[in-house]
C-alpha cells in the first residue's frame, strides 16, 4: 500500500506564529480611518459613497493604492507620499484637486493632514 504524504496533514496541529491583530490595529480599520479622516473630508462623504457604489472596480483600485502607501510608510523618515486621486475627477466636476485642498485647509478638523498637490500631475 502506498501512503499519501499529505494523509496525516489534517491530523496535525497548526500553530499561528503571528496571528492577525485585528480590532483597532487591523489593516482594514486603518484604511477606513484614513478614508474617513482625509478622503471623505477632502471630497465629501456623499461623493465617496457614490464612487464606492457606481465605480466599484475603480474604487477597489483606489483602496489598493492606499494600502500600498500604508505599507511603504515609515514614521522614521519624513517624506511626502503621493496618492492618485483621479477617481474624483469626472466630467461633472468643475473643481480641481487644488480647489479641494484649499477648501480642506479652511476647515477645522480634529485630525488634519498637510496636503499639497503635485504640480505636474493635477490629481496627485
Amino acid at each position: 500500500m502506498i501512503q499519501d504524504s499529505n494523509e496525516d496533514m489534517f491530523d496535525s496541529i497548526f500553530i499561528e506564529e503571528y496571528p492577525p491583530i485585528g480590532n483597532n490595529y487591523g489593516g482594514n480599520y486603518i484604511n477606513n480611518e484614513f478614508i474617513g479622516r482625509l478622503i471623505e473630508n477632502l471630497f465629501r462623504k456623499e461623493k465617496v459613497e457614490q464612487l464606492k457604489n457606481l465605480r466599484v472596480k475603480r474604487w477597489k483600485e483606489f483602496e489598493e493604492k492606499i494600502e500600498k502607501l500604508k505599507r511603504d510608510f515609515t514614521h522614521l523618515e519624513h517624506r511626502d507620499i503621493c496618492l492618485d486621486c483621479s477617481i474624483f475627477n469626472d466630467s461633472d466636476n468643475i473643481k480641481f484637486l487644488e480647489d479641494y485642498i484649499n477648501d480642506y485647509k479652511k476647515n477645522h478638523f480634529r485630525y488634519k493632514y498637510e496636503l499639497k498637490n503635485n504640480r505636474e500631475e493635477k490629481w496627485e
